[in-house]
Formats: structure tokens, C-alpha cells, sequence
């Protein structure tokens, strides 16, 4: 026999029916018009990972990066604090920044820019060897 569905339990609850989650933090960030155009062109200029190009490899970027987060001060929409990757490098990325190893930037007028892209790939790349 069927069973059938339970009865939402806020189904009665005018206020829990209309509260819908809003968007906090970085996510308000990427959700602007602004930010998808500016995604949408790197990755456009930039199709694949630039950490995997580095290293000989060719794979599809999925993601674009700021090297600098904003929540560090890092610029918004300077490419120079941009970065092509694809998952598996973005993810290196971001478990090594909750770790405390953050790249060393700069101030600019638009925010923090890091210092030298190559540390990027030194950083990421130091484990490769032993991906291949």
C-alpha cells in the first residue's frame, strides 16, 4: 500500500510560508549582474585552468577565482586578482586559505591584488609531481 505524504508541518504557518532565504555575505556578490558579465568574460579569454596549464596539463576552467578573497580585502573585478581553475584546483586553493597559507598581496585602489601570480603555482604545484 502507498503511503502517503506527511503534512508539512509549517503548511499552516503563514510567516514560515513566506520567509524565504536571502542571500548573505559573498553570495550577494556573486549573484551581481556585474560580477556574472566579468566571470563570463575571463572565462572566455581564459577557457582552461590556468594552474593545469602550468603544468602541462589541459583542463577546462569551471571557476573563477580570486586569488585575494574579498572577504581579505582582495579586489572584486581587477583580473589581476582573477584566476582561471578548474575544481580540483580551486578546491587545493581554498582548503590551503582555511588553513591560514594566504598569498601575499598588494593595496591597490581597487583592493588587495597578490604580489606575484607564480606563487599561485608554486603553492598548488608543489604536490603535483605526485598526481601524474
Amino acid at each position: 500500500m502507498p503511503n502517503l505524504p506527511r503534512k508539512n508541518r509549517h503548511q499552516d504557518d503563514p510567516e514560515q510560508r513566506t520567509r524565504e532565504r536571502k542571500p548573505s555575505g559573498n553570495q550577494r556578490f556573486y549573484n551581481r549582474k556585474a560580477w556574472r558579465a566579468t566571470r563570463k568574460a575571463y572565462i572566455q579569454s581564459n577557457p582552461l585552468c590556468e594552474v593545469c596549464s602550468y603544468i602541462g596539463r589541459t583542463e577546462a576552467a569551471d571557476v573563477v577565482d580570486h586569488l585575494i578573497a574579498i572577504s581579505q580585502g582582495g579586489s572584486e573585478y581587477d583580473s589581476a586578482n582573477l584566476m582561471a581553475m578548474c575544481h580540483r584546483h580551486h578546491n587545493q586553493k581554498s582548503a590551503l586559505e582555511l588553513r591560514g597559507q594566504l598569498l601575499v598581496s598588494i593595496d591597490t585602489e581597487a583592493g588587495k591584488i597578490p604580489k606575484d601570480r607564480s606563487d599561485v603555482y608554486a603553492v598548488l604545484c608543489a604536490g603535483a609531481e605526485g598526481d601524474e
